[in-house]
């Protein structure tokens, strides 16, 4: 009887201290957060947990995770047809999260007096602050973006392959009903009516000038090189046939000023990569696609070969500056520990986040902007910027008419 006493004691000794070991284990895990898995420290379950449970881990230049303040100086040069309109959503998403001061026109709330240079005293801002974020279409002025912004802005642009951008602007401007009024031939094919634009593009700009005078900007949208144009306005001068070697170490002058590229064929690669970058979270910069105008169907359609090489040389300056953002954007990739799997977790992320604003019950509150209510959110920052800056003007007035005051009592 005691031996059997003595070896039930013994077996619940031996349970009670294994339940310890267990409990010490979980309370470690637990704490510890530095040896959480990347899964846990870069993609929790965010559909189950409160904003309080995530874990605000961000990334370093020492290639290790530490928990540092995600970027507030940040410009976008929002270029046409790469996924700007997307790109320009994230960023005015995250201005929001982290309470940034986001400048935008006073009188164009798309531009930011795009195609001319940007015009400062009509950005709205608070009168005695510089603006912490810019994403906007504009003419990159570096001079003009000291004056707006803090020293060292975070420069960010967007590009895409010449061809997939010439497509996406050919349908957006309806170049085809331009030819076909210009040549009065209602029978070419698609092939014929870029070759006619390419070869006649000025022709083109001055059919939009005299036939749509109420839509200024569509001319300026018709030219070569349209993706560079908004980072130096000068670029077009001198192309004639093949880059010269003054023209190429002009564009690698362009390349070298920006900090990051956002490539719109590899978007999930360039904005996860932007992540590290920006030291903040993966569902900092998820999205769901805006201004989407070309099917599948018209994506995949095969381009002949002359076709394509027309649309390269009319574009020879983009195509040199495409090529080095993907060169960029693979050298990148290689220095990324566990990039397929990170890349996974973000389409995952990215999966979720196109459900949830497709769903109409919106159960869990998300730090993005879906497509459907992107004009309302926008209109709503502007208005608010707006009252800003009204405020703003008020106290610099009353302070204004204290010292006039003063000056008088003075006198």
């Amino acid at each position: 009887m005691m031996s059997i006493l003595n070896k039930f004691i013994q077996s619940k000794f031996y349970c009670l201290m294994v339940g310890c070991i267990i409990l010490i284990c979980i309370f470690w895990r637990k704490t510890d957060t530095l040896e959480y898995s990347r899964r846990k420290i870069l993609y929790p379950s965010w559909q189950k947990l409160q904003q309080s449970e995530r874990i605000p881990f961000k990334w370093d230049a020492k290639t290790s995770f530490v928990a540092q303040e995600p970027t507030k100086n940040i410009l976008y040069v929002k270029t046409h047809k790469t996924g700007s309109t997307t790109w320009k959503t994230v960023f005015q998403s995250y201005s929001e999260k982290y309470n940034l001061n986001l400048c935008m026109d006073a009188k164009d709330r798309y531009h930011l007096n795009w195609p001319s240079q940007i015009l400062v005293v009509d950005v709205i801002r608070k009168f005695d602050e510089k603006c912490d974020m810019i994403a906007d279409e504009m003419i990159y002025n570096k001079e003009i973006i000291n004056k707006l912004m803090n020293p060292n802005p975070f420069f960010i642009t967007s590009v895409r392959h010449p061809v997939q951008h010439f497509f996406s602007l050919y349908k957006m401007v309806d170049i085809h009903q331009a030819v076909i009024e210009m040549t009065g031939i209602p029978s070419l094919t698609k092939w014929q009516e870029i070759e006619i634009f390419i070869k006649n593009y000025r022709l083109v700009q001055n059919y939009y000038i005299v036939q749509k005078p109420f839509q200024p900007k569509l001319a300026s949208l018709v030219q070569r090189n349209l993706q560079l144009t908004s980072l130096d306005q000068n670029i077009n001068k001198g192309i004639e046939g093949n880059l010269s070697n003054e023209k190429l170490k002009e564009i690698k002058s362009v390349f070298n000023q920006i900090d990051h590229f956002i490539v719109a064929e590899y978007s999930a690669e360039t904005l996860l990569i932007l992540t590290r970058k920006l030291n903040c979270e993966m569902e900092d910069l998820f999205y769901t696609q805006q201004n989407v105008l070309r099917s599948t169907a018209e994506k995949n359609e095969f381009v002949p070969e002359v076709t394509q090489k027309l649309i390269l040389e009319f574009n020879s300056a983009d195509f040199q500056l495409y090529q080095l953002a993907l060169k960029k954007m693979f050298q990148e990739i290689s220095n990324y520990q566990n990039f397929e799997e990170d890349l996974k977790l973000f389409n995952a992320g990215l999966n979720n986040v196109t459900a949830y604003c497709q769903s109409k019950t919106k159960k869990v509150k998300m730090n993005f902007i879906c497509g459907t209510n992107y004009n309302q959110q926008f209109t709503e920052t502007s208005a608010r910027l707006k009252r800003k800056l009204k405020t703003s003007l008020e106290k610099t007035m009353k302070l204004a008419l204290k010292n006039s005051t003063i000056l008088s009592n003075f006198n």
